[in-house]
């Protein structure tokens, strides 16, 4: 069986084989077949080659002539960033001549990118700008941020210096700020504006003003003072006045002198009363009192106490436990008044130091409860106190608090005095309460006593 070419396919007979009219035809047929072959295209279609890719060809193989000419179309608007070769050609000549202006786009261009930012970042020499009044050219500053204009001709034209230097002077002739004062003015102005007003404006400060004659206010009225007065004077009762006054936390109507107080009411409104006309009128631990022209008596429905019958609690107790309340008169379910309340608490010690005695420091209380009010008060014994230190009195709420340092040195007590009565209609309750603080002495007994003179209401 022969073997083929390499190249053609063509039929190679072996050595050993016999070569007839036959084969030699039939190879020149295949030799004839194979030269017409030579024409084919590699375009990939039948009877032709396949198509010839970048790694068929030589480097250098896709010149420009075998490539050829190209003609771009700057008519053509870009549409996208694909396309072939020519049609991107088109675009590009597209876009350049739009940037240019000019009829091709390959024209010389009108300015460079340098000089036209050159030109945009120039503050002097644009466009022939100048400072100067110059007819049909744009205006620029100066160096002193000045520029100048022609004479004004028209309503709408700029107005210059000399032009307002001259209405100024004019003006000035008319009405001369040197010669025309305030007074002047003010004059003028009520020739128009209401005579014999002083000055008849309408608003002060963007209000309407109060008529001297009388008017009516919509708003309230503030006078902060450190004791304010409001005088109202009587022009037909011989100019008397009465003053209405707020001194010292409390209010009051008083008369011409100021000195004589007619009504006054106190600042937490404990009392209120008016002098030399009865009934003078008082609140007393929350209780109306009225003064009968020689002591205070209760209003209303505390008039039924057995005024006649007293009673009195009693408590004097020594040595008593320190920081316990020990009470004196507890008084629950009823409504009375107490007449007379005295107490005293102290601690049972004292520090004797040679011939001199001192108190020991402590911390004393006294707590009252009156319709379910607690009050408590207490008094600060410093340590090592001087026993013959006089007595200092405070007043506390309902009671006064006096504090004593006893003289013999052996205790210091606590004294609550009270000679106006107190009113109760649920309870009424006192206490007391030591508590020594000095180191040595914080256990020491303590000495109590008090005494309450009270009557309570009919019934209960």
């Amino acid at each position: 069986m022969p073997d083929y070419t390499e190249k053609l396919n063509l039929p190679k007979p072996l050595g050993n084989e016999n070569v007839t009219r036959e084969n030699y035809r039939a190879l020149i047929d295949a030799i004839d077949n194979a030269v017409a072959k030579a024409a084919h295209t590699h375009d990939g279609t039948t009877g032709n080659g396949a198509q010839i890719t970048a790694a068929g060809l030589a480097n250098g193989a896709a010149t420009d002539t075998v490539l050829g000419n190209r003609t771009a179309d700057p008519a053509q608007t870009p549409s996208g960033s694909v396309g072939t070769i020519t049609q991107l050609f088109s675009w590009i000549t597209n876009r350049i001549k739009a940037m240019l202006g000019t009829t091709n786009w390959y024209d010389a261009p009108p300015t460079t990118l340098t000089a036209a930012n050159t030109h945009m970042t120039a503050t002097t020499g644009v466009h022939g700008a100048t400072s100067a009044a110059t007819a049909n050219t744009l205006i620029t500053r100066d160096g002193n941020g000045r520029a100048q204009v022609a004479v004004p001709s028209a309503a709408a034209d700029i107005a210059r210096k000399d032009t307002v230097d001259a209405v100024a002077t004019v003006a000035n002739a008319a009405l001369p700020a040197t010669s025309y004062t305030a007074a002047d003015v003010l004059t003028k102005i009520k020739t128009v504006d209401g005579a014999g007003s002083g000055l008849d404006a309408d608003l002060v400060k963007g209000y309407v003003p109060l008529n001297k004659a009388g008017d009516t206010m919509t708003g309230g009225l503030t006078i902060s003072n450190g004791a304010p007065i409001i005088t109202l004077t009587e022009t037909d009762q011989s100019n008397k006045n009465w003053h209405i006054v707020t001194d010292g936390g409390n209010f009051s109507i008083r008369e011409t002198d100021l000195a004589t107080e007619r009504f006054a009411i106190s600042a937490g409104g404990d009392w209120i009363y008016k002098s030399n006309i009865l009934p003078q009128l008082r609140a007393t631990s929350g209780y109306l009192e009225w003064y009968n022209g020689g002591a205070w008596q209760p209003v209303g429905g505390q008039t039924a106490i057995q005024a006649t019958y007293t009673r009195t609690a009693t408590l004097n107790a020594n040595n008593k436990a320190p920081r316990t309340w020990h009470s004196v008169v507890d008084i629950q379910n009823k409504r009375g008044i107490i007449m007379h309340a005295v107490a005293a608490v102290g601690v049972n010690a004292y520090i004797n130091s040679g011939d001199d005695y001192y108190v020991v420091g402590s911390t004393l209380y006294i707590r009252l409860t009156i319709d379910d009010q607690v009050e408590t008060m207490p008094m600060v014994i410093p340590n090592n106190a001087n026993a013959g230190q006089s007595p200092n009195l405070y007043p506390l709420g309902a009671l006064f608090i006096r504090d004593e340092h006893n003289a013999g040195g052996d205790y210091t007590y606590l004294v609550q005095l009270r000679q106006d009565p107190i009113y109760f209609m649920k309870n009424f309750k006192l206490e007391l309460y030591g508590d020594p603080t000095q180191a040595g002495y914080t256990n020491s007994a303590i000495n109590v006593s008090g005494t309450v003179r009270y009557a309570l209401h009919i019934g209960t």
